[in-house]
């Protein structure tokens, strides 16, 4: 490719000219807008680049799913990241005006192309400062992963421009980054017409102090990201950090790479496995008929957390295989577009552990192991050493092959080389996440598929519920479809999880009512709360205690996946959010009487919540009763919205049933004094408290007499001191004494 400012020849990956130091284009062959060389998507019209023949570029439709409103403002769980120059000050001495903004243009283009590439979202230019979102508009499972991502590859691309111009003569530049994760309420500000979206609270803050402390050309995080991150880099601690205009000293490391492969499975290894015997079984049995030559393939479906990946660590553990006997995959959502890029991952790691760095040096490595697999001909080294990106010698043998010829000795090639390794040791071929597999490596595996009962190989293939396999299935491939934990196996979880430290069993039931059999939830939230004992010197969490909310609450763990979930719901999230505030279960008669849609489009919303999963339907509307799947869930969603939105649906809802349901006014009086509590008014609330604490009374319940009396007693304390108080305070007590008396004696 060559660059459009001087015309030079420029290398495949490079982000400026080494000529002219021009920041590299590419067009957009849909609109003809331009746009950075490694741009995903064009920014005129949306459509997303699809690398094809060498110096052209090809355009494939991607719909664009604008991101749901958010009102007035939203609760949200937000990964800040803050770039900054180092020097700049110094910088601007130095340079003529027009060439340091020449040079922080170039910059801020590394920094646009690196939170992009990641999903993340700019949100200010300050100067040689730019702050990026990650997890708004749209959240991910993984938003503090794709910052961190984000920010390696800009300390890259910066190293890279810092290369450049040097080798011009030019002054050298270099950025640090740092990064916090928190709550925030992101929504309009402003006065008048000049009004923009901004996260309000202590993160952004934070995040620019920490950028502070971290060392030129590199990445620091704080405690609470690096919780986040799953183990998946490679950190280390640098102490406890004083931070200007913040209360509390903040635990900061510093980000050196990210880990190998192996060492993110010795983690997983690290988590009981419990309840997967079935399965486990079920692969060790596949896997012995793969050792005696009758190939197998097992397609594992479950939804994110059900512990697909801990399945396979525990498999890997029992296989008994040799270290080549082995091959893991990755699927990557940033690479969704990226032909066949799981296998160039795959041969670049077969590379990088034979030591090779410089291109000469891993072309050798490549023609090394070809050559060990017994594909040492000119053209499986042409298609595989072009696959990584060392094909500009090799480009002469495959002058004669047309695209469609070479796309299919490319995945033969690859199919050949697994093949001619499992005939020295027997392969396990592990493809992690369907879900996000590109169409060339979706054609490949289908490839294998076809070929594999003559080979020893086992292939393992996982994916969410919303990936279709469209391979034709055949005996020696089979499904293993992964479902819920029992209670009893939660219960064993959480235990595991909890170690030396002594859960009650209010504790654990409580979890386990709350994560619903997922695995990783129980993991999640058993955590939190042995991280709240820790933080309460060791005591034993009661659920009596004022603490004990708080550390029951959704843990930061797993906010950006609950939230991801919610994002894409699109127009139904607002449904998700009122139809939180009923709770975990409600009725569809109330929903539509608080709801401002009208009814056909109300059950065109539950219709696309029952699709996604997010609540279950029993019946017909306007009889019909929904369940959110998961608690967890229904409180991410109520947890998005803000207190004052949450105080005004929960007066809408009091009303609601104050007004048009009196068989629940009559029955079930507490769920009015609920929301009349979370509304604000406590007036209303003492009296709806009161009415249930008497009918518990008559229905001989006398603890949960005492508890809604209990609630109209703190409710009562709410209001101003009068007579009327004073009186129906001695009403209250009058009332609970009978209660006590046959509970207590």
């Amino acid at each position: 490719m060559k660059c459009k400012s001087c015309q030079a020849e420029t290398r495949t990956g490079q982000r400026f000219c080494e000529a002219c130091g021009a920041t590299l284009e590419k067009e957009c062959q849909g609109c003809g807008a331009t746009a950075p060389i490694q741009a995903r998507f064009c920014g005129m019209c949306g459509d997303a680049f699809v690398e094809g023949v060498p110096g052209q570029v090809q355009v494939k439709a991607q719909p664009v799913v604008p991101p749901a409103r958010t009102g007035d403002g939203e609760r949200r769980q937000l990964t800040v990241l803050f770039a900054d120059v180092v020097g700049a000050t110094p910088l601007s001495g130095k340079l003529d005006p027009e060439a340091l903004r020449a040079l922080l243009r170039q910059y801020q283009q590394v920094c646009v192309e690196c939170v992009n590439r990641f999903d993340g979202n700019i949100h200010q230019y300050a100067g040689d400062g730019v702050l990026a979102y990650f997890g708004y508009p749209a959240a991910h499972d993984n938003d503090a992963e794709r910052a961190v991502l984000a920010g390696l590859d800009i300390v890259s691309g910066v190293r890279q421009l810092a290369t450049v111009l040097a080798a011009r003569g030019d002054a050298a530049i270099s950025v640090r980054i740092g990064i916090h994760t928190g709550m925030v309420v992101v929504g309009e500000m402003g006065a008048g017409d000049a009004r923009e979206v901004h996260a309000i609270g202590e993160t952004p803050n934070i995040a620019a102090r920490i950028q502070s402390e971290a060392l030129p050309d590199s990445v620091c995080i704080s405690a609470i990201t690096l919780r986040l991150l799953n183990q998946q880099f490679e950190t280390r601690s640098l102490g406890q950090r004083q931070l200007k205009g913040v209360s509390k000293d903040i635990e900061l490391f510093a980000v050196d790479a990210v880990l190998e492969a192996a060492l993110r499975d010795a983690v997983r290894q690290s988590v009981p496995l419990i309840g997967r015997d079935k399965e486990l079984a079920h692969l060790q049995e596949r896997w012995a008929l793969a050792r005696h030559g009758q190939g197998q393939a097992v397609l594992i479906s479950g939804e994110g957390g059900l512990g697909k990946s801990r399945l396979l660590a525990a498999f890997r553990e029992h296989a008994d295989t040799t270290k080549p006997g082995w091959r893991n995959i990755f699927c990557s959502p940033f690479f969704q577009n990226t032909a066949l890029h799981p296998m160039i991952d795959l041969i670049e790691r077969e590379i990088g552990r034979m030591g090779a760095s410089s291109p000469a040096v891993r072309s050798a490595a490549l023609a090394k192991a070809l050559e060990a697999a017994g594909l040492a001909d000119k053209m499986s080294l042409a298609l595989m050493a072009c696959l990584v990106g060392l094909g500009a010698e090799h480009e002469a043998v495959l002058d004669g092959l047309a695209p469609d010829q070479r796309k299919r000795r490319t995945l033969d090639t690859l199919v050949a080389w697994l093949h001619a390794d499992a005939q020295v040791n027997p392969l396990v071929v592990v493809v992690e996440d369907l879900h996000w597999i590109d169409a060339s490596t979706r054609d490949l595996i289908g490839t294998l598929l076809e070929r594999i009962p003559e080979m020893p190989i086992l292939v393992v293939l996982t994916y969410r519920p919303e990936f279709v396999p469209t391979w034709a299935l055949h005996g020696q491939i089979s499904t293993l479809p992964m479902g819920r934990l029992t209670a009893e196996q939660s219960a064993l979880v959480a235990q595991g999880i909890a170690g030396s430290v002594v859960l009650p069993a209010e504790i654990v039931d409580e979890v386990v009512r709350r994560t619903d059999g997922i695995p990783l939830f129980v993991e999640e939230l058993t955590r939190a709360i042995i991280d709240a004992q820790m933080a309460a010197s060791g005591d034993v969490l009661d659920l009596r205690k004022p603490g004990a909310a708080l550390a029951l609450e959704v843990p930061a763990t797993l906010r950006d996946s609950l939230t991801a979930r919610l994002d894409r719901l699109g127009e139904a999230k607002m449904v998700a959010q009122l139809a939180a505030v009923l709770g975990r279960e409600f009725d569809y008669g109330i929903l539509n009487a608080i709801c401002d849609l009208p009814q056909a489009a109300l059950e065109h919303q539950l219709a696309a919540l029952n699709k996604a999963e997010i609540i279950h339907q029993r019946g017909i509307p306007p009889r019909s009763h929904y369940v959110f799947k998961h608690a967890l869930i229904q409180e991410a969603a109520y947890d998005t919205l803000l207190k004052s939105t949450r105080a005004q649906y929960h007066r809408r809802v009091a009303d609601a049933y104050a007004q048009g349901f009196p068989e629940v006014v009559q029955s079930r009086p507490e769920l009015v004094a609920h929301h009349f509590s979370r509304a604000q008014m406590p007036a209303q609330a003492v009296e709806y408290w009161q009415r249930a604490g008497e009918v518990a009374v008559s229905r001989s319940g006398y603890i949960e007499a005492i508890a809604h009396l209990g609630a109209a007693l703190d409710q009562l304390a709410l209001l101003p001191e009068s007579t009327e108080r004073m009186t129906t305070e001695l009403t209250l007590r009058v009332k609970i004494g009978p209660a006590l008396m046959a509970i207590k004696g």
